[in-house]
Parts: C-alpha cells; sequence; structure tokens
C-alpha cells in the first residue's frame, strides 16, 4: 500500500477514536471525511492487491466505528444529525461499497466487523423516520445517504453467500423495498424537482438491483444442487405486497389526468424509463410471489388488494402527459412494456383464482345478484364485454377471466352458477373458440370448457349448445393445431368429460362433421390426433374419449354389461351419474356403434392396452372397451387381429418417466409388452401383485368372448393365455403381498371358470 493512503487509513482510525470521546467534533467529521474521500477515490480502479492490504488493515473496523458513532451518539434514532456527520458518512459509505467490489475477502470482512449491519441499521433507521413523515420533503443528502447505503450492501453480498444470507434473514430487501416504493413512486415526478427526481431514480435502480441480487440462480451455482444444500430463505413474503402494489397504483389513470412540470425531454425521457423499469420489476415480483407463497396468494385475493390488480389490467397504461415529450415510436415501445407487465400480473391472479384457500375468499357464497360475488362478476364482464373483432380487442382480458373461471369451475358448486342465469356465459365461450381466434385466447376458453365440463349438471347443456361441434369447426383438433399441444389436450378434456356416461354427447362425438371432406367426425379428428402425437398424454386421454363413446353407447352404466368390474381401489369415489336425458334414438345409436365397428377403432384400444402398464385405470378401460365392441360380430376379427399386432416401439416403450394421464391417481406399473395379448397375459399372471382384482375378471371376461370364435387368431389367442387363466382356479390370490378374502378371490376365479367353460363348449 502507498504510503500516502496508509497514512489516510491511520488519519480515518484517528478521527474514529477521537469521535468516541467526542462525537459532536466537528473537525473530526471533516477529518474523517476527507481521509475516507480520499481513500474511496483511490478504489474506483480494480487493483485487487490494494484491496487485499486495505482489507487487512485496520479499514474495515473503522468504516463499522464511524457508522455507529454517527447513528448512535451522534445521531438521532439512528440517522447522523450533522452536516458533517452526514458529509462523513458518505464518503465512509463510498470506502465501503468499493472496497468490497468483486472482492469476497472484504465482503466477508465487512461483515465481521459489523459493518455490514451498521448499514442495514441506518437504512432501518431512515424507513423508520419516513413511515411517519412526508418523504417528499427529505433533503438531497439523506437521499444521497440512503442510495449510497444500498450500494454498500448490493457490492457486499453480490454473489457471496455469506452475506446474502445474513441480509436476507435481517429483511433487508423488505427495508430496501419500502424505501424504495416510497422514495420513488412512478410518476411521482411529475410534480417535483428534476434534480431531485434524479437521485430518487437513481435510488431505485440500485434498490432493485440489489433485490435482483438477492436472489441466488441456482442455476449459476458451481455442481449439481443436493438434497442437503441448503434451501435459501425468501426474500420476500406477504409483508411486501403493500410496497409493491402502491407502484402499480401509480399506473391507474387518475381523475383528474396528472399534468407534469415542464422538463427538459431528456430528463422526462430518464424518468419515463425508471418508472417502467420500476413497473417491470413489481409485476414480476407478484407473479413469482403469487406462485410461489400461500400466504401472498391469500392476501391477494383480498377485498382491497385484488380490485387492484384488476384495475391495473383493465385500465393502466402509459399516462397521457407521456405523448409530450416522446415520439410515436416511443409511445408504441412504452405500450409494449406495459402490456408485459400487464401479462404478469394477469399471470399472478390466475394462480391466485387456482388456490383453495383464495377461492373461498374471491367466490362470495353469499353474494346476491351476482353468484360469486364481484371479482366473479367482473370476470364475466371482461368475457360478454371484449369484442375480439375490433381493432383496440382485450385479448388480454378474456384470457385472465378464462384462466381465472377455468381455475374457480373445478368446484361443482361454482361451474353451474356460470352457465345458468344471470351469467349464461355459454353463448360468449363459444365464439371463442373460432379458427381465426387467437390460440391463446382458445388455451384458456378450452380449459374453462373442461372443467365446466366435468360436473355432471352441464353435460347436457354444453352438448346442445353446441360445444362439441364448435371444437371440431375450430380446427384444435387437426394437424395445423399440432403446436398447440396444451390446447389440443384442454379440448381432448372437454369431450371425454362431455361423454362420459352421456350417450347423447356420444353420438354428438361420431356424427360425421358437416361439411367434412373425409366425412370424418369429432372423434376422427381426436384419434387421428392421438395416433400422430409422441405424447402420451394426447395418446391416452385421446384414447380415453373413444373409450368414454363406446360405454356410453353400450350404455354400460345402465346393463352392467357382461358383470364387468371396475378396477377403481376400494372405498374410491363412485361417479356421479348426469341426469337422465331424453332416450336415446335407438337408430342413431346403432348407426353410430356401427361407426366404431372398424380397425382402428380397435387398434387404437389395443395401443392404450400395450403402452398402459403402468396405470390400471387405463388397462381396465381398454379392457373393458374391447370386451364390447367384440359382442358386435363385425367387430369380433378386428379385436383379435388388433390384439396379436405388434406394436411400434413408440408405443410399447411404456418405461419412461412421464407424468400419469388424468384420473389415475398415480398408479403406476413398469411394462415394456410388445403386443397388446403379452399385456393381457401380464394382467392374468399378476406377478408383482398389484393389479386390482377386478381388472383381471374382466381380462377373463374379454378373453371369454373372443375365444368363442373358431378362427385361426382366436386359437392363437386360446393357447396364449390358457396356461395363466388355468392358474387362475386353482390358488389362492394375493394382491400387495396379502392374501385376499375368498370373495374377492371368487371374482376372479368365477370369470376365470366361466372363460374356460365358454373355451370348452364352443360349436
Amino acid at each position: 500500500m502507498a504510503s500516502p493512503l496508509q497514512d489516510q487509513v491511520t488519519s480515518l482510525a484517528s478521527a474514529r477514536a477521537a469521535l468516541d470521546t467526542d462525537p459532536s467534533s466537528a473537525p473530526d467529521w471533516q477529518a474523517a471525511e476527507v481521509a475516507a474521500r480520499t481513500i474511496a477515490d483511490s478504489l474506483r480502479g480494480s487493483d485487487a492487491a490494494l484491496k487485499d492490504q486495505l482489507g487487512e488493515s485496520s479499514l474495515p473496523t473503522s468504516l463499522a466505528g464511524l457508522l455507529n458513532t454517527a447513528s448512535s451518539t451522534a445521531g438521532e434514532a439512528g440517522i447522523p444529525s450533522s452536516t458533517d456527520a452526514k458529509g462523513a458518512v458518505y464518503e465512509v459509505l463510498r470506502v465501503g461499497a468499493n472496497v468490497c467490489s468483486d472482492h469476497d475477502p472484504n465482503r466477508q470482512s465487512l461483515l465481521d466487523s459489523g459493518a455490514v449491519a451498521s448499514v442495514l441499521a441506518l437504512l432501518n433507521a431512515y424507513w423508520q423516520r419516513i413511515s411517519t413523515t412526508d418523504s417528499s420533503h427529505l433533503p438531497l443528502e439523506d437521499l444521497r445517504l440512503i442510495k449510497t447505503c444500498i450500494g454498500v450492501l448490493l457490492n457486499a453480498s453480490l454473489s457471496y453467500e455469506p452475506v446474502r444470507t445474513t441480509l436476507i434473514s435481517s429483511k433487508a430487501p423488505l427495508t430496501i423495498l419500502k424505501l424504495s416504493s416510497t422514495l420513488y413512486p412512478p410518476g411521482g415526478w411529475a410534480d417535483g424537482d428534476a434534480e431531485e427526481w434524479k437521485w430518487r431514480s437513481g435510488l431505485s435502480n440500485w434498490a432493485w438491483h440489489a433485490i435482483s441480487s438477492f436472489k441466488r440462480d441456482d442455476a449459476e451455482e458451481d455442481g449439481p444442487t443436493t438434497q442437503n444444500q441448503a434451501k435459501q430463505p425468501a426474500v420476500f413474503d406477504a409483508e411486501a405486497l403493500p410496497s409493491l402494489i402502491s407502484s402499480l397504483r401509480e399506473f391507474i389513470p387518475k381523475v383528474p389526468p396528472q399534468e407534469p412540470k415542464a422538463f427538459y425531454p431528456k430528463t422526462s425521457q430518464d424518468l419515463v424509463r425508471a418508472d417502467l423499469e420500476v413497473l417491470n420489476h413489481v409485476s414480476m415480483e407478484l407473479e413469482s410471489l403469487a406462485l410461489d407463497s400461500q400466504s401472498v396468494r391469500r392476501q391477494l385475493a383480498s377485498s382491497d388488494v385484488m380490485p387492484i390488480l384488476l384495475d391495473f389490467v383493465e385500465k393502466s397504461g402509459p399516462p397521457a402527459y407521456w405523448q409530450s415529450f416522446s415520439t410515436p415510436k416511443e409511445r408504441q415501445s412504452w405500450d409494449k412494456k406495459v402490456g408485459l407487465c400487464k401479462a404478469a400480473v394477469i399471470k399472478a391472479v390466475v394462480e391466485v383464482a387456482g388456490e383453495k384457500d383464495s377461492l373461498a375468499i374471491l367466490w362470495d357464497d353469499k353474494a346476491t345478484g351476482s353468484p360469486g360475488g364481484e371479482f366473479v362478476k367482473r370476470m364475466v364482464d371482461w368475457i360478454k364485454e371484449t369484442k375480439l373483432d375490433s381493432e383496440d380487442a382485450r385479448d388480454d382480458l378474456v384470457i385472465c377471466a378464462t384462466l381465472s373461471l377455468g381455475n374457480m369451475a373445478r368446484d361443482e358448486s361454482h361451474s353451474t352458477p356460470l352457465l345458468t342465469p344471470p351469467y349464461s356465459l355459454l353463448p360468449h365461450l363459444l365464439p371463442l373458440l373460432e379458427p381465426k381466434v387467437d390460440l391463446k385466447v382458445k388455451h384458456g376458453c378450452t380449459g374453462l370448457l373442461k372443467h365446466l365440463a366435468q360436473s355432471p349438471q352441464n353435460k347436457a347443456l354444453l352438448g346442445a349448445a353446441g360445444t362439441i361441434e364448435a371444437l371440431a369447426a375450430s380446427g384444435i383438433w387437426r394437424r395445423e393445431s399440432d403446436i398447440a399441444e396444451i390446447v389440443q389436450i384442454n379440448a381432448i378434456g372437454v369431450a371425454k368429460h362431455l361423454s362420459y356416461l352421456n350417450a347423447t354427447n356420444a353420438l354428438r362425438l361420431t356424427a360425421p362433421i358437416p361439411n367434412d371432406p373425409e366425412n370424418d367426425s369429432p372423434l376422427d379428428l381426436i384419434l387421428d390426433l392421438a395416433q400422430r402425437s409422441d405424447e402420451l398424454t394426447v395418446q391416452s386421454e385421446g384414447t380415453r374419449v373413444l373409450v368414454n363413446v363406446v360405454k356410453g353407447l353400450f350404455a354400460l352404466q345402465q346393463a352392467g354389461l357382461n358383470g364387468l368390474q371396475s378396477a377403481a381401489p376400494e372405498g374410491a369415489k363412485k361417479p356421479i351419474a348426469p341426469p337422465e336425458e331424453s332416450p336415446v334414438d335407438e337408430d342413431k345409436r346403432k348407426e353410430a356403434i356401427a361407426r366404431l365397428l372398424t380397425l382402428d377403432t380397435t387398434e387404437a384400444l389395443c395401443e392404450m392396452l400395450a403402452r398402459s402398464g403402468r396405470y390400471p385405470i387405463l388397462l381396465n378401460e381398454a379392457v373393458v372397451s374391447l370386451t364390447l365392441l367384440s359382442t358386435q360380430p363385425p367387430a369380433l376379427p378386428l379385436v383379435l387381429q388388433s390384439l396379436l399386432t405388434t406394436l411400434p416401439y413408440r408405443i410399447t416403450e411404456s418405461g419412461q418417466a412421464v407424468a400419469p394421464p388424468s384420473g389415475t391417481n398415480g398408479q403406476a406399473l413398469t411394462s415394456r409388452n410388445s403386443s397388446p395379448l403379452d399385456m393381457i397375459v401380464a394382467i392374468l399372471r399378476n406377478l408383482t401383485k398389484v393389479y386390482p382384482l377386478g381388472l383381471i375378471a374382466n381380462a377373463c371376461t374379454l378373453l371369454g368372448t373372443l375365444g368363442k370364435d373358431t378362427s385361426e387368431d382366436a386359437e392363437k389367442i386360446r393357447q396364449a393365455t390358457k396356461p395363466a387363466l388355468e392358474a387362475l382356479v386353482p390358488k389362492a390370490m394375493e394382491v400387495d403381498g396379502e392374501a385376499v378374502g375368498p370373495k374377492a378371490k371368487n371374482i376372479v376365479e368365477v370369470a376365470a371358470k366361466k372363460t374356460l367353460e365358454a373355451w370348452s363348449a364352443k360349436p
């Protein structure tokens, strides 16, 4: 270290010692200011050796001591009171910020000496004062001190875990956020002094840089994250919401409109950029908190916060007075940036609407006139009042409303009121499926329809309104929409729920699409999509629509056809049948069944059987549907052929780690069978003791139906499955390692015996 600089370090230590004795000594504060300024200026470069020497000297201790003296014995309520003390503290803070910049050992020295704690204490003291006084009259010298304190904490914590963790646990990010949001409310400069607001905007900029630095990016950490790695404490919780929400308010138009002072255009444009930067940080923070924190979601749902979020989404925009110092290109850019911020807030709103605890707040069961209360009414109004074909159409409002209501409609008690007066929403939803409508809008609409369709009370209404026909006409299931897989999955879900235990909707799915060149039905489109998709969810859910159609047309729920069993776990909730509709025309039902008796149908079900070894419920659906189809003479040879077909690797490779299709409750079993028949044998053998007895009994029933045939294919199936069937009769069976009771055992034994007897009795 050069001798003159060492002299300044010594001078700073001497001033600190003198001030410990007499904290009000102006000459000593002035001496400290001069010494600190010299040291801070010398540290502007990146001389690591100099930083090493200063960090090992008395400097860190002197910095901490001077800050403590200035904020305690020489201050009022933790804040330096004299001009001399403030001048010295400012330079001391500059030294602290510069000496630890890109230097981990000095960051640790500042932490160990207590300098970091002293800086945070000073910020907390300022917040205590500002929170109880008018912050608009804060002197520039205080703004300068607050900004530089933030700079110290930013440099000390940047990518350095010990300081970062200490500051987060001490709620430093919250203190910085409160100060920043209070001292720089966006748009506040329109009625202020230009020089002062330059300092305030700079303070805000540093504050958000510091807040961002507190968030560890695990992707940037060296090495893989381990299970034992300490979880970083949350930077913010619900306490941060008032400060974040206050910044949103500034972008909601005021009445009367705000008029700015006459600043230089360059100054005004700089402040506009600062406003937009704050808005961007705030909106992204709200989105992140809504995703991560249950307590935040509950508070966002409250009646004093949610209306502000919705007002921001609906009404906010760049203030009108910005036009006086901007070009059309700049205004277009500002509109786009505000739009991105609205999108983030919309994501937060949608997430809140999907929170179970928040749902009890957002849906007011006691509301009269408007079921669900103000939030629900406003979402419905956004859907009804938005004209998507207008030049200034607000797609974002429709997206927010459909996604939010879709989350709320998961509760059956909430879905029916949306379709009945006074809302009667359905006529306003189906136009959102038209081919020209943006896919993001269709995503929200299909998601809402999918949840509405789950209620037994809604199936007839949705079907009669033309929902299935509208989905088919939208092009969602056609190849050109394959880029929007989530929309296709939603639309498949609508068809699946509408056709469940509903013969009328099953007929609608099998009816030819008007003017379709291939004479395809909606079900044909779904099965084509399932066949060409590589996504397991699309494959399985698409085929489940076929399963529901088969069951619906065969009226399985009334007849209990062939004694087929359920594969649901014992005690599982039983499905609720929808209200009775008018009887299905028998000729139309037979015509629809005839359309199903094709090789495409049986192959789809057999593919589902072969690829679903990990999902007993899907296995049972495939087995039951094949059994029902096998009762029709034209379908019997097709089922036999499909069962014996070796399937492509894409279908039979089911050992991949994929999420179970909906409704399977995660019951997964590994399988790599090469044909559907191999899966039937695996079910009968049940070597892992995890297949439900109802599924095994149903497999026996399917074989009994098929084995009556005299064809060569039927004989192959009999030969392949007979040993496994015979093994079921004399043995006491086990499931999950435990012997089953006589009654349960009898279900399988009876089914196996009936099948073997039927084979013996065949002509």
